[in-house]
């Protein structure tokens, strides 16, 4: 989220509705060809799987830096994480 220019905190509890709302207009301006319903900022659980959705996406269209050869290994093991360009 901060690679994007997002806040990556504050939005994980029920309340925090606004900052959710927020973060989807972020998200809505960083990737304006992408429809993103409003549904997304209902919950935490939403928000993140869109946020995961589109960082696959951008993986799949090589946007995002990948583990390095030394994290490798492990990347088999544990999963990875792309990092959005």
């Amino acid at each position: 989220l901060l690679v994007w220019g997002l806040q990556g905190d504050g939005y994980k509890k029920k309340e925090n509705l606004d900052t959710r709302k927020q973060m989807l207009a972020g998200i809505r301006n960083k990737f304006p060809n992408v429809e993103i319903p409003e549904s997304y900022a209902k919950t935490d659980d939403n928000l993140d799987a869109l946020v995961a959705a589109i960082t696959a996406r951008e993986a799949a269209q090589g946007r995002t830096i990948p583990p390095t050869d030394s994290q490798r290994p492990t990347t088999r093991q544990e999963g990875s994480i792309h990092i959005p360009r």
